[in-house]
């Protein structure tokens, strides 16, 4: 979990320091950007797969869990870093954003896809939907490479006062470790508490998979629970803040989760909508989990700074 969390976590800090020289940023989005679609093309082909029914959960559990219930998190948590409300970025913030959600559109149309065997005979619509995304995405960002480039720093920003206490210097060794399981708890949440539970329609013809997969899943969130619960006590001197965190955390969290299992082992009804909401609240439900990191990451970094000095 700490090398998971420890590489995600490089990878972000590395991204959010070109945050600060937005034409780089802008490029290495365009990158991860091709890199989504290039996935939601894959999902699209091999979704199909599924709902006709050729492919059973013991031969395709890479494909259901990682491919499908990983990389869509992964890749909208790492090209989270469009939402930053730095100076650089806040000339083209609403581009930024729409682009972050054509991105989330596009993975609930092909999941939608996988849900509902009618779409199939529509499928070319689908295509054309996500191939007009796909599109719109690179103008967006084209748009905001060309504002980018106008951008200029301010020569002497104000800096806040940052003052942290003698507890918080001396807590720094238990901070990073914080950081790195707490990267690496999103990815518990996604990858296998949510993703193995939207995955359990495609075992409902056995009741020891779909039992196995409920267990998994359910066996996975409470792992991201205890990993939550220990990030935040490591991270925070102030206990309360950190069972308040914690608490606030990991009930938006549960809500999502349990509609997810719940549509998994049907106890929702399985109309059009259903699969939208429900991948709409896995997703959503673990932004504030997503954000805490963030703050936590942040915050280390001027810790440290201060250290330095």
């Amino acid at each position: 979990m700490n090398i998971i969390g420890n590489v995600i976590f490089s990878i972000l800090d590395f991204i959010e320091r070109l945050v600060d020289n937005p034409s780089k940023s802008i490029r290495i989005l365009m990158g991860l950007s091709l890199l989504s679609y290039i996935h939601i093309i894959y999902l699209y082909y091999n979704v199909e797969a599924f709902v006709e029914g050729r492919h059973q959960i013991d031969g395709n559990f890479f494909s259901v869990v990682l491919l499908g219930g990983l990389l869509p998190y992964l890749f909208l948590f790492i090209t989270s870093f469009v939402f930053s409300k730095r100076e650089s970025f806040l000339g083209f913030r609403r581009e930024a954003i729409l682009d972050w959600f054509l991105r989330l559109l596009a993975y609930i149309l092909v999941f939608q896809l996988y849900n509902f065997d009618f779409l199939l005979a529509n499928n070319n619509y689908i295509l054309v939907l996500l191939f007009s995304f796909m599109l719109i995405s690179f103008y967006l960002e084209y748009r905001m490479y060309q504002k980018s480039k106008k951008y200029v720093s301010n020569v002497n920003p104000i800096k806040k006062e940052f003052n942290p206490t003698k507890e918080e210097i001396n807590n720094i060794s238990n901070m990073e470790k914080a950081v790195a399981i707490g990267v690496g708890s999103i990815f518990v949440a996604s990858g296998l508490a949510i993703g193995i539970a939207i995955s359990i329609p495609s075992a409902t013809s056995s009741v020891t998979r779909t039992i196995i997969l409920f267990c998994m899943s359910l066996s996975s969130f409470m792992w991201f629970l205890s990993i939550s619960y220990n990030k935040c006590h490591l991270f925070y001197v102030d206990k309360k803040s950190a069972r308040r965190i914690f608490l606030k955390d990991s009930s938006i969290a549960f809500g999502g989760y349990l509609l997810c299992i719940l549509a998994g082992v049907g106890l929702l009804n399985r109309l059009e909508y259903t699969i939208d909401i429900v991948i709409i609240a896995g997703v959503f439900s673990l932004l504030p989990a997503i954000n805490t990191n963030r703050r936590m990451a942040i915050f280390l970094e001027q810790i440290k700074d201060v250290e330095k000095e």
